[in-house]
């Protein structure tokens, strides 16, 4: 029927467009984390190619399940498991290489060391190893956010807000991660540049990233993922293909009811 009118979007479940997708790359089992809020039990994977969006209203665990997800907090019961390794189980030190190498973070204050470089902080995680990145691969990380045209030599505080994102967003590639975690990555952006970082996102898939977890309030943002996840009480309530259009997805914010 035309102009269908959808409703109560917040009780339904629309088929899920795996395309093809079907190795896993993180996945959680009943996980739960109980610290006076209680989160879970959560089931959710992750798969190769593939960029899963977090949506639901402040407070409801977002963000702590992002955090679960990426081994930066231990679940109470359930699991986390990456590389058929659980989470968990893994030291301190197995942990922080791979958060180190593995694992890559954005956040909604770009998390660059303003006294440094673009080049610096493109290699950064390299130099805490030890270790020395060359040129060439912070450039190909570059021109894979579209700032290949910047020395490398810039001033991060001579960028924008939009670009400042996206160098961080190459950091992630250089180190060769597997998955991004990007927590409110548009938060303090401007439509155009949310709109430069969400492309800069789905580049990055294609330059080498296995899988996206992407906690956003941004309709647009959500509605550019593969799989978009509705979260309230700390439980996910709802998930949804990438069918949804961006007022939609703002209608599951506001409730569910779409006039």
């Amino acid at each position: 029927m035309e102009n269908e009118n959808i409703t109560s979007y917040a009780t339904q479940t629309y088929p899920i467009q795996q395309k093809t997708r079907t190795k896993e790359v993180l996945r959680s089992e009943g996980l739960v984390r109980d610290f006076g809020f209680k989160l879970g039990p959560i089931d959710l994977t992750l798969r190769e190619g593939e960029t899963v969006a977090v949506i639901g209203p402040s407070g409801c665990g977002k963000s702590s399940l992002l955090r679960s997800m990426a081994g930066m907090d231990k679940p109470t019961s359930g699991k986390v498991i990456f590389d058929d390794k659980v989470l968990a189980k893994l030291g301190e030190k197995e942990l922080a290489q791979l958060r180190a190498l593995r694992f890559a973070f954005i956040f909604q204050d770009y998390m660059l060391l303003e006294n440094l470089t673009i080049g610096e902080n493109v290699a950064l995680p390299a130099s805490i190893r030890g270790e020395r990145m060359g040129d060439d691969e912070m450039l190909r990380a570059l021109a894979c956010v579209g700032l290949a045209a910047k020395p490398l030599g810039t001033p991060v505080t001579s960028l924008s807000g939009g670009q400042q994102q996206r160098v961080a967003i190459a950091r992630a590639l250089a180190i060769g991660a597997d998955v991004l975690f990007a927590d409110e990555p548009t938060g303090n952006l401007d439509p155009k540049a949310r709109d430069e970082v969400i492309e800069t996102i789905h580049a990055s898939m294609r330059a080498g990233l296995k899988a996206a977890l992407i906690v956003t309030h941004d309709p647009v943002v959500a509605s550019s993922a593969d799989r978009v996840v509705l979260m309230t009480d700390g439980r996910i309530v709802g998930e949804y293909g990438n069918e949804l259009s961006s007022a939609q997805i703002e209608d599951l914010l506001l409730g569910g009811r779409h006039e």
